[in-house]
């Protein structure tokens, strides 16, 4: 798809479905991460022990904290490179 077919896209389509579809990837990879790391405390709790389970259930909201803050920048950086592109520079 073109940039300038985007754009078109972008002027013309309802907001709501647009929404619906360029957020679709991230919550699909944050419903695999949760299923993720429900799998693996289930298994450490099972396989290893309550603390190997409770350790893994500790560092899971930092690491979406994580992706969060990766989110952030990547979101700026877009934005930075949105404008340079607009501005024509």
């Amino acid at each position: 798809m073109s940039g300038a077919s985007r754009t078109e896209r972008l002027g013309s389509e309802r907001v709501g479905k647009l929404l619906a579809e360029m957020s679709a990837q991230t919550t699909f990879s944050l419903l695999v991460y949760a299923i993720y790391s429900i799998t693996d405390t289930y298994f450490l709790s099972v396989g290893v022990n309550s603390l190997a389970a409770a350790g893994a259930s500790i560092i899971s909201p930092v690491l979406i904290a994580l992706g969060g803050v990766a989110t952030i920048v990547g979101v700026g950086g877009a934005s930075v490179v949105s404008r340079a592109l607009g501005a024509e520079n």
